[in-house]
């Protein structure tokens, strides 16, 4: 059972006129990270004794109007991928010799000719850490980067229709065999196979779940 609240971290700015709206919370060896879409930030916090304060750096800014929503690091923890749902981008931080993270790059995640509304999603690395995937709600898409392993940059392979409508969340299976997209609006699963050489998706099957919004699998 959940114990007693031991602590509540507040991002609400009283000298802004932006509003905090965290999206998600991650713990790593060095702390705590946070990303904030209303802040344009993610927020780093370290542990003193039994409370979280703000880490050496403290905060990872990204271009007004980014929204970054969901984040992913890579296995050596060097590099750190984010996906911006309000301007439809992917920034890639690395981390120097101090532990901070700086950005070296920010790709576009939809089509050159797509003029409709979108709001990006979620974003997975492979298991192998060779490729980088986002979900376009509004484009529909799954949009795929190969990862170059010594910079950690990223390289446009291609998009894959999701094959329903407002893919919130995906995941990969263990295996890295399989790429499977949950479809808010058009209440659908859908399961990709995954090409391990080069990243791609082929359409498999679906399955129907009213509004679904996070897949996971249990170990």
């Amino acid at each position: 059972s959940l114990g007693q609240t031991a602590q509540i971290i507040d991002h609400k700015v009283l000298d802004t006129t932006k509003a905090a709206h965290v999206h998600k919370a991650h713990f790593t060896k060095d702390g705590l990270f946070t990303s904030d879409l209303g802040l344009d930030a993610l927020k780093r916090y370290q542990k003193n004794e039994n409370k979280w304060i703000p880490a050496h750096q403290n905060s990872l800014d990204l271009p007004e109007g980014a929204g970054p929503r969901h984040f992913e690091f890579d296995e050596t923890g060097n590099f750190l991928y984010v996906t911006n749902e309000l301007n439809a981008t992917v920034t890639v931080f690395k981390r120097d010799d101090e532990g901070s993270y700086n950005p070296i790059q920010t790709e576009g995640t939809l089509a050159s000719d797509y003029e409709g509304n979108n709001s990006c999603a979620d974003i997975h690395l492979s298991p192998d850490g060779r490729f980088l995937y986002g979900s376009n709600r509004g484009e529909n898409t799954i949009v795929i980067f190969s990862v170059d392993e010594e910079t950690g940059k990223i390289s446009l392979v291609g998009r894959e229709s999701v094959h329903g409508d407002w893919p919130r969340n995906f995941t990969i299976d263990p295996s890295g065999n399989f790429l499977l997209v949950a479809n808010q609006k058009s209440s659908n699963i859908t399961v990709f196979k995954r090409n391990q050489t080069n990243g791609t998706l082929k359409f498999l099957n679906e399955t129907s779940l009213p509004n679904p919004v996070c897949l996971l699998f249990l170990e």
